[in-house]
């Protein structure tokens, strides 16, 4: 909750990041990695709705960032979209996992488009996306289907999410177990 806090930089030496670290810093717009650090929780930067951008040192053996947004060395895990960042996005296709809270609290996310690699979406990876009109999924992603802009599993019995923004009214389809 500091609420001043506009830019963070780690320092070397730092390994993990806890959860609700900088959590609820509303200001905080940066956040710089060292090579260190090989643990961040999935809240540690939850509701941090200016921040528009992670940067990892390039020898950090853990993570990495790309056009702002947090993952793992390999780009295989999404882990966390900067709650800032507004408009579109597309998940990049070496993606197989998007970590629980990934994108939590991104209000000014419009769109999501899910690549085919995408196996794992965990619990909570959307919560509170209250600007969020569709979903796009891939038709050769595997596991998971997007109909008329909402989340569902490929064979559309688990409905997973429904953007927030959509407009209009919505009937579950009758697959929907």
């Amino acid at each position: 909750g500091c609420s001043a806090l506009t830019r963070l930089t780690i320092p070397s030496g730092v390994i993990t990041i806890k959860n609700s670290a900088f959590s609820s810093c509303a200001a905080l717009t940066n956040v710089t990695f060292p090579s260190s650090v090989t643990t961040i929780e999935s809240d540690a930067f939850s509701n941090c709705k200016a921040l528009n951008d992670f940067v990892v040192d390039p020898a950090n053996t853990s993570f990495v960032t790309l056009d702002g947004v947090l993952f793992n060395k390999q780009l295989t895990d999404l882990i966390k979209y900067p709650a800032g960042k507004a408009g579109t996005y597309t998940v990049p296709s070496s993606v197989t996992t998007i970590r629980s809270g990934a994108f939590r609290n991104s209000s000014g996310l419009s769109n999501v488009t899910i690549p085919s690699s995408v196996t794992t979406i965990e619990n909570t990876a959307f919560w509170n996306c209250s600007g969020l009109t569709a979903f796009l999924v891939d038709a050769a992603n595997p596991n998971f289907h997007s109909s008329d802009g909402v989340l569902f599993n490929k064979l559309q019995t688990v409905l997973i999410q429904y953007p927030a923004s959509k407009p209009g009214s919505y009937a579950v389809p009758s697959s929907v177990t």
